[in-house]
């Protein structure tokens, strides 16, 4: 359950209400952007969920995706531009927080979280203002990953792939998580090692 003030409830179904939309990309660990308004053409989000048997259970829920399109009539976003500031950061896996918002009566905006997401391709055409990418949410992570009953994962589970940058394995959940100098990943529990 999202907590919200008393005044959103009352008012986000109200006619005439005024929604807006925010959306944080962190390019990297200090290259992170909030684009509302001016810089957001849309913000679409589809959460799925799996029935079977006319029931939803815990084991039917779908991952959720996140479609944003951004104004790219500066050229930001294309990935061939040296001179913009997110040239070389353009790339799947990037964390991205949408937010929606409601303007209350005094003026002020109350903020909702729409989960945590993560980037797909970024695609931007040479003649469109436009730049879209289509977000996983991890359950969709997830599923794109192998388990097998019974097999015990020894530590370190995970193994740093040539490709992947320990930078962005921070940028999501993984806060715990330390390099060793045969670069595998390991889990810190906060104990001695």
């Amino acid at each position: 359950m999202i907590n919200v003030s008393e005044e959103f409830k009352q008012n986000i179904f109200k006619t005439g209400r005024k929604i807006h939309g925010r959306v944080t990309i962190f390019f990297t660990n200090s290259l992170r952007r909030t684009f509302t308004e001016k810089d957001l053409f849309s913000i679409r989000l589809l959460e799925r969920k799996e029935f079977f048997d006319g029931h939803l259970s815990a084991g039917n829920i779908g991952s959720n995706q996140l479609e944003i399109i951004l104004n790219n009539s500066s050229r930001m976003f294309d990935t061939d531009n040296e001179t913009s500031e997110l040239y070389g950061f353009l790339q799947p896996g990037k964390r991205v927080e949408p937010y929606l918002g409601l303007e209350l009566e005094n003026g002020e905006i109350e903020w909702v979280t729409l989960g945590v997401f993560w980037s797909g391709e970024w695609e931007s055409v040479e003649h469109s203002i436009q730049c879209k990418t289509l977000c996983v949410d991890r359950l969709e992570l997830l599923d794109r990953t192998t388990y097998e009953t019974g097999k015990v994962i020894p530590t370190p589970a995970v193994i740093l792939r040539i490709d992947d940058n320990f930078e962005e394995w921070l940028q999501g959940s993984l806060w715990n998580v330390k390099v060793t100098l045969d670069g595998k990943l390991t889990l810190d529990l906060g104990g001695e090692s």
